[in-house]
């Protein structure tokens, strides 16, 4: 039998047993920065920084004993939080070395208190030193918050086992069943069909696919129009309803009721009303989008291709996702008003029924008839059947 000491607590243990268990759990990786009387500015790195309180808005952060850098950042009275981004480990690893001059090559500008934000970073929160109190090797250093902010807000650089990394955001997964190669070889197969429909339709064609949880857009032909629009080759959104729903339709039957399974934790979506649109849309073949009347922001869209997806950013793309266009019913297609019609889409399947390329005609006008939108639709199921199945 194992030795219970082992697990209560009582048998001793060293430094790096201490280090390895508690390496499990993945800190936030911070600098705090500050600058002196003489313009100079200090910096550490810290896997401890903690919001303590709202009210008053408190936080907190650990530091040996022995910091020459806190040192100096203790007379100003003050310091700055930065909360480090995943392409800032380089910055990390000279903020963390000894000696020399860590800033030599740091952008950064002074705060309102005097302290240091560094160009870059995720967010940063600034404030006035309120208590330092001992915790054995370290000192407590509590702040009172006096300003923050967000810079950029993309993945921040979180310290794991030992080493640096970023973090990974769950996504409404379907698994991908062939890399993005066989795909674009399916699309080299209608190019030249998804560049007439969108010169003579007037409606941007793009070509998805599933990859890695997200939906790729692998190819598109552009309408004529003075600016190209989201979204573009290589933009990536996660599974999310209404969108999400005909790439689910021809999914493996096991892939679809995981991902519905997901969506019942959600309280945003009702999965019961969802499977009802996806065995609609099966039934039919094919799907579109119905135009809503709230007002869209595309800074979702632009956000997620500066700094990539954040689970902030997940947040707002699905209200954007949802409220931008709302599944249409088949039956309804020829009753719609006129423009009520956003987008039309049609699959490209395997030899087993499954998803391979989905094609949709976005951007349709916003003045077309639902005769009009009709015509598109067959336009575009005429260019899918002419490659379904896929070998």
């Amino acid at each position: 039998m194992p030795d219970s000491s082992d697990h209560d607590g009582t048998m001793p243990f060293d430094d790096r047993r201490f280090r390895d268990v508690l390496g499990h759990l993945p800190t936030g990786v911070v600098a705090i920065t500050g600058v002196d009387d003489d313009g100079i500015p200090a910096g550490f790195i810290v896997g401890t920084f903690v919001s303590v309180s709202l009210d008053p808005p408190l936080v907190a952060f650990f530091v040996t004993k022995e910091s020459t850098s806190f040192r100096r950042i203790r007379a100003t009275g003050s310091f700055c939080a930065n909360i480090l981004s995943a392409r800032q480990e380089p910055l990390c690893r000279s903020l963390a070395a000894r000696g020399g001059d860590k800033f030599a090559d740091i952008e950064w500008h002074q705060s309102g208190s005097g302290s240091a934000i560094i160009d870059g970073a995720v967010a940063w929160v600034d404030c006035h030193i309120e208590s330092i109190s001992e915790a054995g090797d370290h000192e407590i250093v509590i702040g009172r918050v006096s300003d923050l902010g967000i810079s950029a807000p993309t993945i921040p650089l979180l310290f794991f086992q030992g080493g640096f990394g970023g973090f990974a955001p769950m996504a409404l997964v379907m698994e991908a069943r062939d890399d993005l190669f066989e795909r674009l070889r399916v699309v080299d197969r209608v190019r030249k069909g998804m560049e007439t429909l969108a010169l003579e339709l007037g409606a941007d064609c793009l070509a998805h696919a599933v990859s890695g949880g997200n939906i790729v857009v692998v190819a598109a032909a552009y309408a004529p129009r003075d600016s190209t629009t989201y979204p573009r080759v290589g933009f990536q959104i996660p599974l999310l309803p209404p969108f999400a729903e005909p790439f689910l339709a021809w999914a493996p039957a096991h892939e679809r009721e995981a991902w519905l399974d997901q969506l019942r934790g959600r309280a945003d979506h009702d999965p019961d009303r969802i499977g009802e649109n996806i065995r609609e849309i099966v039934e039919a073949g094919w799907a579109y989008t119905v135009r809503t009347d709230v007002e869209h922001d595309d800074r979702p869209l632009e956000d997620l291709v500066r700094f990539g997806l954040t689970p902030a950013i997940e947040r707002e793309l699905a209200d954007l996702v949802r409220t931008r266009g709302e599944h249409g019913h088949p039956a309804a297609l020829d009753e719609l008003e006129p423009g009520a019609a956003r987008t039309l889409c049609a699959p490209i399947l395997d030899v087993d029924g499954h998803l391979t390329i989905m094609l949709a005609l976005h951007n349709l006008p916003q003045d077309l008839p639902a005769s009009e939108a009709r015509h598109y639709l067959s336009r575009l199921l005429a260019l899918t059947e002419s490659v379904s199945p896929v070998q």
